[in-house]
């Protein structure tokens, strides 16, 4: 019983870790913009290519570590679509 709860967590932290580098190159792309104006949507789809590309290397690394699959991907997702939007609003806000 123990193990699926230690299985379960260690899937979450893992979510959280993904999310929170996500989150890092948002925020540097969200500066970028700032500094520079006229690279929105270049910026905005260069950021989601670069959260793919970490993702799927983070994925393929820790994925023989990972024992529940559907907690990570479920953490990934809502960590995506925050990103995504965050991104949207502070580039539309700021123009």
């Amino acid at each position: 019983r123990w193990s699926m709860w230690n299985n379960m967590i260690e899937s979450f932290v893992y979510g959280l870790l993904a999310t929170g580098v996500m989150l890092a190159i948002n925020k540097f792309v969200t500066t970028i913009f700032i500094k520079v104006k006229n690279t929105g949507l270049a910026l905005v789809y260069g950021s989601l290519a670069a959260k793919l590309l970490f993702l799927s290397v983070f994925t393929l690394v820790i994925k023989n570590d990972l024992q529940n699959s559907i907690i990570y991907c479920s953490v990934i997702l809502i960590g995506i679509i925050y990103s995504n939007l965050n991104t949207i609003v502070k580039l539309k806000w700021n123009d």
